[in-house]
């Protein structure tokens, strides 16, 4: 969860390079070295998820649940970019963490 928290305070403290970095006209994908970065987000991804749900990697519900952390954090970020998600917005500190972690386990649930 502090992984997703950091993620929503980097999209807010950067906007221009989190759209930057989420843009779809992107660098070459190719580049070794963006490629080593982004396994890496990916992998402490996974391991942020399989510490709360207790699976293991090689689960198959290890992706859709990494999937949907991903998918909920980006776009909570998303949303706060844009001024969609003022109560948020207007939030501070601890109130804001909490409430994004309550809805960040929420993508959890089943």
């Amino acid at each position: 969860l502090a992984s997703g928290l950091g993620y929503l305070d980097f999209a807010i403290d950067s906007p221009a390079l989190f759209r930057l970095i989420h843009s779809s006209t992107r660098p070459d994908d190719g580049d070794p070295d963006l490629a080593g970065a982004a396994g890496n987000a990916l992998q402490h991804l996974f391991d942020a998820v399989t510490a709360v749900t207790g699976n293991s990697l090689d689960d198959p519900e290890t992706w859709e649940d990494t999937a949907a952390v991903w998918a909920m954090v980006h776009g909570i970020s998303d949303l706060v970019l844009s001024g969609r998600l003022k109560h948020i917005v207007a939030m501070r500190g601890d109130e804001r963490d909490a409430a994004v972690k309550r809805l960040l386990m929420r993508s959890l649930m089943k």
